[in-house]
């Protein structure tokens, strides 16, 4: 006797569980990129802090978060505010104690974000500086720095090419790296960085389109230098007022060319869902914190120490106060005799003084 076909409703069930879990993520990565060196790009290191700012308020713990500041504006010599960072109207500083830099200074190389996409690293490198993302993340790239058509550089000595963007990510894709990815790039010309790009998966956004600049804001005139890009601003803006049913597509509407004096790109042709349906929150929130605590997904605000249990680790790997502050004077020397250049041009004149006494009478 033959038995037609049917689907109990257990397999039923079943099979539509595997396809709502291949079609999700489970954990989320960020990296974050402010390229540029010198002082005068200060802005940059703030763009970048507005992205690490939202993320981490948005739940993602530092252990998912790869922060690189090619500058260490924040204890340099002509900041005005030592271990301070500050963005438009000096309202909040950016650069907080509990800051976790991965790469600073020097380390931050084209070829150290190369390695850090295709976790190609020598033995031994440190677990804290790696991208252990596989492919159940969905990850978030931010890069904020100077550029050009087709390339966007590094430390103002190096570049990272369209094409090296695209084999990048094409290795990611291969080895298993994400499910999703989302690139952000605030430069000049950002759209061309992800022309070639042909990996399944990827969503682009660029500040500007090819033969466009992309501006600065506002300058501090205590700081002396502009503090923010204005990309950069209106996405931290947005993100500010978001909640967790905003999409890809309601941020990209949000942008204006009165405002940015350039034209926002983007690429959606690798994604198989209109931007319409991505959410913001599949990147820059952290899909298991929200499951742990129980939240509702309305709220796009976290209470950023109540993640602490939910770190690997809760070291800070940079001093939330300059090397300058850390080590000052005991009080009891604050108050002792200060030996500077004047004091000991002084001294030297009056030696001088007594040898041409002592030997010429």
């Amino acid at each position: 006797m033959v038995y037609p076909r049917t689907w109990s409703p257990v397999v039923t069930v079943f099979f539509l569980l595997c396809a709502a879990a291949s079609a999700t993520h489970s954990n989320n990565w960020v990296v974050i990129v402010s390229t540029s060196k010198y002082w005068f790009n200060y802005r940059h290191q703030v763009n970048a802090l507005h992205v690490y700012a939202a993320v981490k308020r948005w739940g993602i713990p530092d252990d998912r978060i790869i922060l690189m500041l090619a500058e260490d504006v924040a204890c340099n010599s002509r900041n005005p505010f030592p271990a301070e960072v500050y963005g438009p109207g000096r309202g909040k500083n950016l650069h907080t104690p509990t800051i976790e830099v991965d790469y600073r200074g020097i380390e931050v190389t084209a070829g150290a974000f190369l390695r850090l996409l295709s976790d190609q690293h020598p033995e031994h490198f440190p677990a804290s500086r790696r991208l252990l993302s596989d492919e159940n993340s969905n990850v978030l790239i931010f890069l904020a720095g100077h550029g050009g058509d087709l390339f966007m550089k590094f430390q103002d000595s190096e570049e990272v090419s369209a094409q090296d963007f695209a084999d990048a990510f094409l290795a990611m894709r291969l080895k298993r790296r994400f499910h999703e990815l989302l690139l952000i790039i605030d430069t000049c010309q950002a759209d061309t960085l992800y022309s070639t790009v042909r990996t399944e998966g990827i969503i682009a956004v660029g500040s500007s389109l090819k033969d466009e600049s992309s501006y600065s804001l506002s300058q501090d005139p205590q700081i002396g230098v502009s503090v923010v890009d204005r990309f950069s601003h209106y996405l931290a803006a947005f993100m500010s007022s978001a909640d967790t049913k905003t999409t890809v597509a309601q941020l990209l509407s949000s942008f204006r060319i009165e405002a940015l004096g350039s034209t926002v790109g983007h690429r959606a042709d690798l994604i198989s869902r209109p931007l319409s349906e991505v959410l913001l929150h599949e990147f820059f929130g952290d899909n298991a914190t929200w499951i742990a605590w129980g939240h509702s997904l309305r709220s796009a605000a976290v209470d950023v120490e109540s993640l602490a249990p939910l770190r690997k680790n809760t070291f800070s790997s940079s001093l939330s106060a300059c090397p300058s502050q850390l080590l000052r004077k005991p009080p009891a020397a604050e108050n002792s005799l200060e030996f500077s250049p004047a004091l000991a041009a002084a001294l030297a004149l009056l030696a001088s003084w007594f040898v041409t006494i002592w030997f010429f009478g």
